[in-house]
């Protein structure tokens, strides 16, 4: 199945007459003065450089980043995951999102887990606020126990500031396949000039799309 991608698009294209669904950014934590306050035992992330750091973010970030949590030189566990975080600095300090983790099943009935980082921008793609941070996640999750299995998802993560000032985020989950077409999906989002956020693409046999409004508080 093809990867997700993001574009932008413009509103009098004619998006479809249906009703919009909210999405709301979680606040970020913090602020932290600095990014070891943050996480204290946290790492730069192993995926590409590329997707870890933005070189030069878009206003009003100053320094964007994902980390990881623990010692990379040990296995995670569920009772000791190793914890993805997106980290951006504005002018009133460091603020922190977990995107994801990864845990190493332990028992012969947990689970393996993987998650890395696909993408890392910073975009004007949503209206007011300056840019937004994009982060695309990839996870694939091995089933333990007798039957073995595969699912793998991806997930893009959109943050901005709202009037508030305080950074928050919000996810649109756009991938997903568990090994037969019935119960996966395979979708691409585009921002519209109007504000609205179009994911859209194929549910198993069926055509899905649906329409976003994304609220920063």
């Amino acid at each position: 199945m093809a990867s997700m991608l993001v574009a932008t698009g413009d509103a009098s294209a004619g998006a479809p007459s249906q009703d919009l669904v909210p999405l709301t950014g979680e606040a970020m934590r913090g602020p932290f003065a600095k990014l070891s306050a943050a996480c204290a035992d946290c790492s730069a992330s192993m995926t590409a450089p590329e997707r870890r750091v933005v070189p030069k973010p878009a206003a009003p970030f100053l320094e964007v980043r994902v980390i990881v949590s623990g010692d990379l030189k040990e296995k995670p566990s569920y009772s000791t995951p190793r914890r993805h975080y997106l980290a951006a600095r504005l002018a009133s300090g460091w603020w922190l999102h977990e995107i994801g983790y990864a845990a190493a099943a332990t028992g012969r009935n947990e689970s393996t887990r993987m998650v890395s980082e696909q993408r890392l921008e910073t975009a004007d793609v949503l209206p007011g606020g300056g840019a937004e941070i994009l982060v695309e996640t990839k996870e694939t999750t091995h089933s333990g126990g007798r039957v073995r299995s595969q699912i793998d998802d991806r997930h893009l993560h959109i943050c901005g500031v709202g009037t508030s000032g305080r950074p928050s985020c919000t996810e649109v989950h756009t991938y997903r396949f568990v090994g037969h077409m019935a119960d996966s999906w395979d979708t691409t989002v585009s921002f519209l000039k109007d504000g609205t956020v179009v994911q859209a693409g194929e549910a198993g046999s069926s055509h899905f799309e649906r329409i976003y409004v994304v609220r920063f508080p």
